[in-house]
């Protein structure tokens, strides 16, 4: 298993350098009810402290503003 995961991680982490230039940021998950899955977000660095901000005040749409929609399975 912890093979599976480690490579699960580097192939992420080149998707993520080549879409994505190397950013840093943070990646959330977000169950989308009307759509029944689990959906992920790339949030950029230069905005995690506003999304945690509207996060931390409710905001439901604090993801799609902030964030990048990651489109990808077998996380």
């Amino acid at each position: 298993m912890k093979t599976f995961v480690s490579k699960s991680i580097s192939k992420f982490k080149e998707e993520m350098s080549e879409n994505f230039n190397e950013q840093k940021g943070k990646i959330i998950k977000r169950y989308n009810i009307a759509l029944e899955r689990l959906e992920h977000y790339f949030i950029p660095s230069e905005y995690i402290e506003d999304y945690e901000h509207a996060h931390f005040n409710q905001d439901p749409e604090a993801h799609t503003r902030f964030g990048i929609f990651v489109k990808r399975a077998g996380f």
